[in-house]
């Protein structure tokens, strides 16, 4: 027994120690994925289905569910920003868009945060997949430095077959970056385009007799296998020539015949300003490839429409002055949007450092309870999306002050409820209050404005059997109000907009 539980420990605690003795040498821009013999066998079985004679793509788009992991340091800085994500995963979609794969939010979330320092630097890779990965998603971890669990190096990227997960570099997914489609290209078990070649190649120089060869007579047994990527030999990075997309170095294969190997595959090693496609024949492999996924063939309801109306902003108003302690943003609903980004910032740039507030919300509002400064100037915005489009841009944003005035909610024993109607007041009308008090109460009703200043103050006795009072508006200019009842047990506020 006292030997079986020293084994147990060893296969606990083993994998740890691999991960924290991993060496951190640095090849930036390279792939660190390990094509192995699993995911030779499943692309062996795609290949096979393809060629069958029996399969035809139907065309029709598919959503793959896909969380984005986000590693920060222990506290909680460094961490690659939801917006950056939504932006990449705008960009992402539109590179699979021939292939008939898109992907979204999963859980109407798509994000799941973790402080670790050892994990941001790429140390803990087999513990951290093993408590953080998600059933039923794409794991896509977004980290400081992506140590390739095969050779223990900094990569770009790599997607491990044994964990089933996708780990970057932020330094390789910055916008219009090729990483994430890269990567989930081996996902689905396509190789590079040059698999197999371990040598430099030295260009103008003739292939051996094993490299994929220019007429295609051994495009299915060597190389990535497919026919349709065409050969290439550069398993180095490489950047294309001008508009053709291709290489400078010129190939020779064992036949003699001499070509310059194309750029924009996605699976090649050439730059991310020459990748732009995935072949049609690759596309096959995938949708193959995800048919043997069920874990992510998802049944569920999801919004995938394309989001066209920009919300428009409507409170705080632009330039307006308002009170800093509870304080209530509203903005238009639009079509397919059913989350919105919500950001306040000190500056009108929404730079990292100045955003103090930022919320994914389901509706077109969302109130703050003390959590601006008094007597400060702020910066408002939203964002909608959906959870298949991220591509909608910020609004324009609004600015506005806030007074030293704090609108307060202080609990009152026995009052149940308070109101205002209509609001916000668009005539010379009454403005009418609904209090519901469970026993009689002497105070006053107060109205202040923004500035915090006493414009009307009235003695009131409220009973428990009448719940209906009225103040009178016509003197009242257009602008925020404060509709304060108070009472020796405490106050409560409610604001008013007069806008006639």
């Amino acid at each position: 027994m006292k030997n079986l539980w020293l084994l147990l420990v060893c296969l606990i605690f083993f994998p740890l120690f691999i991960d924290a003795q991993a060496q951190t040498d640095r090849i930036d821009e390279y792939c660190g994925t390990d094509f192995n013999a699993k995911m030779d066998a499943r692309l062996d079985r795609n290949l096979n289905v393809m060629r069958s004679g029996f399969y035809k793509r139907n065309n029709a788009v598919r959503y793959i569910p896909i969380t984005f992991q986000l590693v920060a340091l222990d506290d909680g800085t460094q961490r690659y920003s939801e917006i950056e994500t939504m932006n990449r995963l705008c960009e992402l979609n539109a590179q699979f868009s021939d292939t008939d794969m898109q992907f979204y939010l999963a859980d109407n979330n798509g994000f799941a945060y973790h402080d670790n320092s050892a994990w941001y630097n790429g140390g803990g890779f087999n513990i951290m997949t093993t408590i953080t990965k998600l059933p039923n998603t794409i794991n896509f971890y977004v980290v400081g430095e992506a140590i390739s669990p095969g050779s223990g190096v900094v990569v770009c990227g790599f997607y491990s077959q044994a964990k089933d997960v996708v780990v970057v570099s932020e330094f390789c997914y910055e916008a219009l970056n090729t990483t994430a489609m890269h990567e989930l290209g081996h996902f689905f078990t396509l190789p590079h385009t040059f698999d197999g070649i371990t040598d430099a190649y030295v260009c103008g120089t003739t292939a051996p007799a094993f490299y994929e060869k220019l007429d295609g007579s051994n495009c299915t047994s060597v190389g990535d296998r497919f026919c349709d990527t065409g050969p290439d030999y550069l398993n180095i990075r490489w950047t294309c020539v001008g508009s053709s997309g291709v290489s400078g170095c010129q190939h020779i294969d064992a036949n003699g015949d001499a070509f310059f190997p194309s750029g924009r595959n996605t699976m090649s090693y050439s730059n991310d300003q020459c990748v732009n496609q995935f072949s049609g024949e690759q596309a096959n492999a995938m949708n193959i490839d995800l048919d043997n996924r069920p874990d992510l063939l998802t049944t569920a309801t999801i919004v995938v429409d394309p989001i066209t109306v920009v919300p428009v902003l409507s409170e705080p108003g632009d330039g307006t002055t308002t009170a800093f302690g509870v304080l209530d943003f509203r903005w238009t609903p639009v079509p397919n949007a059913t989350r919105y980004v919500f950001q306040v910032s000190t500056s009108s740039s929404f730079a990292d450092a100045d955003i103090v507030v930022q919320e994914f919300v389901n509706a077109p509002d969302i109130t703050l309870n003390n959590q601006l400064d008094q007597n400060t100037v702020y910066h408002w915005r939203v964002r909608p999306f959906n959870d298949a489009n991220t591509c909608a841009e910020f609004t324009n944003h609004f600015s506005f002050a806030t007074s030293d005035f704090q609108v307060g909610l202080n609990e009152v024993d026995g009052l149940n409820s308070f109101s205002l109607f209509p609001n916000p007041i668009v005539t010379n009308q009454e403005i009418g209050l609904t209090i519901d008090m469970e026993e009689t109460k002497e105070g006053f009703l107060k109205l202040f404005n923004i500035q915090g200043q006493l414009l009307q103050s009235t003695p009131l006795k409220v009973t428990s059997n009448q719940r209906s009072y009225t103040l009178d508006s016509s003197d009242l200019s257009n602008g925020l109000y404060i509709i304060s009842l108070e009472f020796k047990e405490g106050t409560v506020q409610e604001k008013l907009i007069i806008s006639k």
